[in-house]
């Protein structure tokens, strides 16, 4: 939320519930002032155009390590690309839209060396200032990483997030 919240007219939120009620109302009050064309959602969101390129925002950004991504990409708002150091520190955050290879990609030196792969959910934990990309759910995790790339994986290996554990769901079987 830390890059999106300076699109946003509110400050950074302290849990997901204030993110949650500021993101409503501000999508309700550009609901209602919208009529016909695209809907506007500010500098929270630019959806991609041949004229503008690709699109930029809350809805498509993703964490990257500044030191390996063009700096153009953190320009904005609308980013393409956020500092995940910059997300606060109160409350976890669950991001898709991106799977392991590319997060390897964006965030070399954070990663656990390891190749890619399809499949496990994954998180990033911060320490002393410094990332760590992981595959599992760490404790303590600032972005769970949900995109587990479901139509190449394995669907054995393929977690879904339980929100309530953050930890893969496990069916409960009644028995």
């Amino acid at each position: 939320m830390a890059p999106a919240a300076a699109a946003l007219p509110w400050p950074l939120p302290a849990s997901a519930a204030t993110a949650a009620e500021g993101l409503n109302a501000f999508l309700d009050e550009r609901a209602s002032a919208w009529n016909l064309g695209p809907f506007d959602l500010g500098a929270l969101h630019r959806p991609g155009s041949a004229e503008q390129g690709v699109a930029r925002g809350a809805l498509v950004h993703r964490p990257a390590d500044p030191a390996h991504a063009p700096p153009d990409d953190f320009v904005g708002p609308p980013r393409r690309r956020f500092d995940p150091r910059e997300l606060p520190a109160a409350f976890p955050q669950a991001i898709g839209h991106i799977r392991d290879a590319k997060c390897r990609q964006l965030m070399p030196q954070w990663c656990e060396a390891q190749s890619a792969s399809d499949g496990p959910l994954r998180s990033l934990v911060i320490e002393g200032g410094t990332p760590r990309y992981l595959t599992g759910c760490a404790k303590g995790a600032r972005l769970y990483f949900t995109d587990g790339g479901m139509a190449h994986a394995r669907p054995e290996r393929y977690e879904l997030l339980d929100l309530d554990t953050r930890r893969p769901f496990t069916a409960r079987r009644n028995g």
